[in-house]
């Protein structure tokens, strides 16, 4: 290696470490994104790995993950200028309207619905951009009647089921074929399901879908065992009481109940029968559920403060901490995955983007370690 080419790749290691230490401005760097073309996230992060040859390489002062470095990213859409919008944040035609829009048309089966969308039927007016093409994906309601083979028919006012669910035998029949299995409990109906490269024909794999009203578990294998959720309980004030003499305590309610309920607490009698284990989900607001504090009696007001971000960030600094990653490393931290790390003290933030938004300069300042670069 002669002298200009060492000295070329000494200059271009120390730009790349101090780029890290001061990333271009977010409207620079957006404007370089948006000069890329790219379409979507999985193209950005094909770029940032460098599998588009035909494209520049990313400059060492634009981040590969602008959402931890720019407070002012908002999506990917907007930082890759492709104008597209999320699912979750557009308006669609409310159910009722939209399914009065479909039927109107007069289609008549799935094919005709997917042509329609295609554009092929062109005796029909367009599709309106507030009528999704795939409604069970927008829609809950068409979720709900596909599980019965009942979703298509409905949208487009046939009330015809899907081929496969034609074919499913009565409830009687299919329960004395689940009879012979022997099985005891849903999750075991579940694994003999998995095991089974072909399901019997006529016999249903959730046959709780299919099957209304729904029996039970304990009808349909023969167990005769009834569910947690129709046996009896008490009512809620007389439940609440037994709970509140029950005098738990604990940093969290919700752990404290359900560590009674499993039986870790034994110096406590065991829970009753008709106190449920899963009370948010037994009572309702009317019957006078609130939450699990006003359940156990355990306040939800905590003794401490979040600890300052100088002193955060200090505490992390004295760990040493080595990665090439570190958003990464701090969900795996959460999780406790390392062994010779203490766990995250309580009065630290999990989310201490959020918490410290004033301060906070990024993941490898917060952390006190700084990614490594490639000379």
């Amino acid at each position: 290696m002669d002298l200009k080419d060492f000295t070329s790749r000494i200059h271009l290691k120390v730009w790349n470490r101090l780029a890290k230490l001061s990333w271009r401005p977010f409207e620079e760097a957006r404007e370089f994104a948006k000069s890329l073309w790219l379409k979507n996230g999985d193209a950005w992060n094909k770029y940032v790995r460098g599998e588009l040859k035909s494209l520049p390489l990313l400059p060492a002062d634009i981040p590969k993950a602008p959402w931890d470095v720019y407070l002012e990213y908002s999506s990917m859409p907007d930082w890759l200028g492709t104008g597209n919008v999320y699912k979750n944040s557009f308006i669609y035609r409310e159910w009722n309207k939209a399914v009065t829009f479909v039927r109107g048309l007069g289609l008549k089966s799935a094919n005709d619905w997917q042509n329609y969308c295609a554009g092929k039927l062109t005796h029909l007016p367009t599709k309106p951009i507030d009528i999704p093409s795939n409604p069970r994906k927008v829609y809950t309601q068409y979720a709900k009647l596909a599980k019965k083979g009942q979703g298509m028919g409905y949208w487009l006012g046939t009330k015809e089921l899907s081929p496969r669910h034609k074919f499913f035998w009565p409830y009687r029949k299919a329960r004395k074929c689940a009879h012979r299995l022997n099985l005891k409990s849903a999750l075991d109906w579940k694994r003999w399901v998995d095991k089974q490269k072909k399901m019997p024909l006529g016999l249903p794999k959730a046959p709780q879908l299919l099957y209304t009203p729904w029996p039970g578990w304990g009808d349909f294998l023969g167990t005769g065992t009834i569910a947690p959720q129709k046996t009896p309980k008490r009512p809620f004030k007389d439940a609440r009481s037994f709970v509140h003499s029950l005098k738990l305590k604990g940093f969290s309610a919700v752990e404290s109940w359900r560590n009674y309920c499993l039986g870790k607490t034994k110096l406590f009698p065991p829970r009753p029968l008709d106190i449920p284990s899963n009370p948010d989900k037994r009572y309702t607001k009317g019957e006078g559920w609130l939450d699990y504090s006003d359940w156990t009696g355990i306040s939800k007001k905590r003794n401490w403060k979040c600890r300052s971000f100088r002193a955060a960030k200090a505490y992390f600094r004295k760990l040493k901490i080595n990665t090439d990653d570190p958003h990464l490393w701090w969900r795996h931290y959460l999780e406790r995955s390392f062994a010779d790390m203490p766990p995250r003290p309580l009065d630290i933030p999990k989310s201490p983007r959020s918490t410290y938004r004033k301060d906070w300069k990024g993941w490898p300042d917060f952390l006190g370690c700084q990614a490594k670069t490639n000379p």
